[in-house]
Parts: C-alpha cells; sequence; structure tokens
C-alpha cells in the first residue's frame, strides 16, 4: 500500500478542526440567513436599533410619552442605544428589520467558504495558489458589503419603521448614530493581503519557469 504523501501536520491537528468549524459555521450562517426573515414574517411586530441623543438616561425616560401606542423602547444603561418595539408593522417592513442580520449571515457564510478554500490549499502546501488573491478579494468584498452594507441596511429599516410609526418625539432619536469602520478597515487591509498574494504568485510562476 502506497504511504499517504501528506504530512500528518496536514491531515488533521489544529488547522483541520479550524476547517472543520470554518465549513459549520458556513452553513449555520446561511441557514439563519435564510431562516430570520422568512420567521418576522409569521411575528406581527418588528424591531429596530437605534441611538439616543441625550446621553442622560432621565432625559430619555422623560420623552418616552411622546411614543405612539405599540411602540416600546428598551433604554441601555447608557442611554445612548435603544430597542424600539412595534407591536404590528407591515409585512414588508417586518422583513426589513431582519435583512440587516440576514445580509450579514450571507456574508459570514461566503466569508467563512473562501476562508476554508484558502486554508485547504495551504494546508496542501499550495499557499500561492492562482486561486488565492481571486479569493482574498472575494473575501474582502463579502466584509465590505456585510459590514458596511449591513449598517446602510439597518439606516434604511430605522428610518422607514419610525417613519411607519411616526415616531421621533423631541430629538429623542440619533439616526446617524453607532456608525463601525471597522468592517471598512478590515476590508482595505485584506485587499492589500490579496495583492501580496498575486505578488507571490507570480514571484512562485517565475521561479518554476526558472527550474
Amino acid at each position: 500500500m502506497a504511504a499517504d504523501p501528506t504530512p500528518p501536520a496536514r491531515r488533521g491537528g489544529v488547522a483541520g478542526a479550524v476547517a472543520v468549524l470554518l465549513l459549520v459555521m458556513a452553513a449555520v450562517s446561511l441557514i439563519t440567513a435564510v431562516v430570520l426573515p422568512v420567521n418576522q414574517l409569521t411575528q406581527p411586530g418588528g424591531t429596530v436599533s437605534v441611538g439616543l441623543t441625550s446621553a442622560s438616561l432621565d432625559d430619555v425616560l422623560r420623552e418616552l410619552d411622546g411614543l405612539p401606542a405599540g411602540v416600546a423602547l428598551s433604554v441601555d444603561a447608557e442611554g445612548t442605544r435603544a430597542r424600539l418595539d412595534v407591536a404590528e408593522i407591515d409585512g414588508p417592513l417586518r422583513v426589513l428589520t431582519e435583512l440587516p442580520a440576514s445580509l450579514r449571515g450571507l456574508c459570514t457564510a461566503a466569508g467563512a467558504l473562501l476562508l476554508w478554500q484558502l486554508l485547504t490549499s495551504i494546508r496542501a502546501g499550495r499557499p500561492f495558489d492562482r486561486r488565492n488573491p481571486r479569493r482574498l478579494v472575494l473575501l474582502a468584498a463579502a466584509v465590505l458589503v456585510g459590514g458596511v452594507g449591513g449598517q446602510l441596511l439597518e439606516a434604511v429599516s430605522r428610518l422607514a419603521v419610525l417613519d411607519a410609526v411616526g415616531s421621533r418625539p423631541g430629538g429623542l432619536f440619533d439616526l446617524g448614530a453607532g456608525v463601525d469602520l471597522t468592517a471598512a478597515v478590515l476590508g482595505v487591509l485584506l485587499l492589500a493581503l490579496a495583492e501580496a498574494f498575486r505578488s507571490g504568485v507570480m514571484l512562485a510562476e517565475d521561479v518554476q519557469g526558472l527550474v
């Protein structure tokens, strides 16, 4: 019987466990992305996250009398973020409240699968596979769409729900709060890494041509 040429470290170990976890993450994220909006259609209401203009929880609580019937606001301890629960809204709006999480789930599934492909090629001794730079570019796109796109969708759903219930008492809500640029920075770093891998691929091909 021929011996397996793959080194034992590449057949299993930590890298093998990570590869399995990435596949499980991709599957769970994909299922979650599909289930969330479908499940929301079975609910009468929806929930959006909002920022609060007041830094004082007492000030926030004093303004809650302006909320319409069927709308509840759960404020965090700092009085800067809150969850707006609406008892009853139209079906499209219910789905819209879950679309940001659904988009992030789809992007997480795509990112996990791309990372699995990258890890598989590295474990096989092909770190400079010609497909890896493209995989890194697609991974950067998934991070940007999931992070930046998810925030944009959250803003759209927030505005749509607030408009639907007429809930903007006394300048209570800060509609631009909570912007996070982490995904944008990570996406740029991944694009830079993709360029480095592309240079590595070209160098590896040049060396191969000289042999």
